[in-house]
């Protein structure tokens, strides 16, 4: 394991039965979010004021 990155004395740690599960537990849901997530609905371009002070023209969709 990578413990020796994080700790002087790695080999005198003893792990818990349910750190190693809850590792990849973890480890898969944080993937399963990344692969579903979906966009949130933010404003557009179109949907932001003009900066330049010309008045926008409506479009209707």
């Amino acid at each position: 394991m990578n413990l020796h990155l994080a700790y002087e004395n790695a080999d005198e740690l003893e792990l818990k039965r349910w750190v190693v599960p809850l590792t990849r537990l973890l480890g898969v849901v944080s993937l399963l979010a990344g692969l579903f997530a979906t966009p949130v609905d933010t404003p557009t371009d179109s949907d932001a004021p003009r900066r330049d002070g010309a008045a926008e023209t409506y479009r209707a969709s």
